[in-house]
């Protein structure tokens, strides 16, 4: 058993990424449902385990490099959904990117140096950090959101404990960007259609440890040398 056989029997799974396809492929697959993305700018995956693919913006780039992921419904899971990826940043101050984009009033994560907001993209935030964002270190997040009656954000199956600010998240017709020049590693992207519990956070956080998964990238190299 891997990570991926965990992720794909979990409950309410809609899509997931694993992100580690062969260097110089321009199709990022999806397992679920086939919401397969497309690699624009200057993402690069390159595969050797689930946690080396580099899914970023090494050189900045403008704001063009991403994972594109055409709009589906399945993408637009209301307000109730849960969020999951694995990150390593090369750097934190002085960058602001975008982990999960879909366009105004969907589901928008991104980060502001080295504090992670989550929220409706156009409207507010429903949760944000102090400056908690690790630099060169693989980490484990969690958007889990129920609704109206509050949300969670976890990091390496830790619940941050934050404040909660209902956005009421709804639809957008926009494509999915993953990686919105991120200057790092995002890999094993999934989304799911209700809130995950602590317990299951814990054992998807747990499960990178599994028989056959690799998880320790190697070091990562960027357009800036």
């Amino acid at each position: 058993m891997t990570y991926d056989d965990v992720i794909l029997a979990t409950p309410n799974l809609v899509a997931y990424w694993p992100l580690d396809e062969p260097v110089g492929s321009t199709t990022a697959r999806e397992l679920k449902g086939g919401l397969n993305g497309t690699v624009n700018g200057a993402v690069r995956l390159g595969k050797g385990g689930p946690w080396e693919s580099r899914v970023a913006g090494f050189g900045g780039g403008g704001g063009a490099d991403y994972i594109g992921v055409p709009d589906h419904n399945d993408l637009d899971p209301g307000n109730t959904f849960s969020v999951e990826w694995f990150m390593l940043l090369r750097q934190v101050a002085g960058r602001d990117e975008t982990v999960w984009y879909k366009g105004g009033n969907a589901i928008y994560i991104t980060k502001a140096g080295a504090a992670l907001q989550v929220g409706k993209a156009g409207v507010g935030f429903c949760m944000a950090t102090g400056n908690v964002l690790g630099q060169g270190v693989l980490e484990h997040y969690v958007w889990s959101n129920n609704g109206a009656t509050g949300g969670a954000l976890y990091r390496n199956a830790i619940d941050l404990g934050l404040v909660y600010t209902n956005q009421s998240i709804a639809s957008s017709a926009a494509q999915l960007q993953i990686g919105f020049s991120i200057w790092g590693v995002m890999s094993r992207v999934s989304l799911y259609s209700r809130a995950l519990t602590a317990a299951e956070v814990l054992e998807h956080y747990n499960a990178r440890k599994l028989r056959g998964t690799a998880y320790t990238p190697h070091p990562i190299r960027s357009r800036r040398g």
